[in-house]
C-alpha cells in the first residue's frame, strides 16, 4: 500500500473514531434529557392535585375580579386601566368594525368628498381600504356613508408577563398526556396568561 492510500486510511479511521465518540456523547445527552423529562413527569404527577386546585382558585379569583371591574366601570373613566399587584385591570377600547351598506357607493363618496385621500383609502381594484377608512374622523366617515360599530369598552384583566407564565406554559404543554381534570385545568389556565 502506498503512502497516500495509507494516509487516507488512517485519516478515515480517525474520523470514524471521532464520529463514534460524538454518537456516544449524543446518546448520553439524549439519556440525560429523557431522565430529566421522566423526573419532571413524576414531580408533575405528584403535584397535580395541588396544581389543579391552584388553577381553579386562580380562575375563580380572575372571574371575580372581572365581575367587579365590569360592575364598577365608572372607576375606570380616567385612567382606563391600572396595574394593581402585577395585574392590569380596567377597560380597553375595542377596535370596532367598519360598516357600510354599499361598497361602491362609499368609494364614489370618497372620490367625491375626500379626493386628496382617495389613493390611500381605496385599493386600485376599487375596494375600500377598511383600516384607512376606519381611521378617518367621524365627520368624514359620516360624509362617505360609513360608521364605526362595536366600539364598546371591554373588561381587561391581564397578568404582567413573568416566571409563573413560563411555568404555566411548560406545565400545561404537558397536559395532553394527563388526566381529564388536568386537561380541564390546563385549558382554564390559558386564560390566566
Amino acid at each position: 500500500m502506498n503512502a497516500a492510500v495509507q494516509q487516507k486510511q488512517e485519516a478515515f479511521e480517525a474520523i470514524d473514531r471521532a464520529a463514534a465518540a460524538y454518537a456516544g456523547a449524543r446518546d448520553e445527552l439524549r439519556q440525560a434529557l429523557l431522565n430529566v423529562r421522566e423526573a419532571i413527569a413524576r414531580v408533575s404527577e405528584e403535584h397535580r392535585p395541588g396544581i389543579i386546585a391552584a388553577l381553579d382558585q386562580a380562575v375563580n379569583a380572575r372571574e371575580h375580579l372581572r365581575a367587579l371591574v365590569d360592575a364598577n366601570r365608572a372607576v375606570f373613566d380616567q385612567p382606563k386601566s391600572q396595574q394593581l399587584h402585577g395585574i392590569k385591570v380596567g377597560l380597553r377600547k375595542q377596535p370596532g368594525q367598519l360598516t357600510y351598506a354599499d361598497e361602491q357607493a362609499v368609494i364614489d363618496l370618497i372620490r367625491k368628498k375626500l379626493p386628496a385621500k382617495a389613493d390611500g383609502l381605496i385599493k386600485v381594484s376599487e375596494a375600500i381600504i377598511a383600516a384607512a377608512v376606519k381611521a378617518l374622523p367621524a365627520n368624514e366617515l359620516a360624509a362617505i356613508g360609513c360608521s364605526i360599530t362595536d366600539v364598546a369598552d371591554e373588561v381587561i384583566v391581564d397578568a404582567v408577563q413573568g416566571e409563573i407564565d413560563k411555568l404555566l406554559t411548560a406545565i400545561t404543554s404537558e397536559a395532553a398526556t394527563g388526566s381529564d381534570d388536568f386537561k380541564r385545568a390546563a385549558k382554564a389556565a390559558k386564560g390566566l396568561r
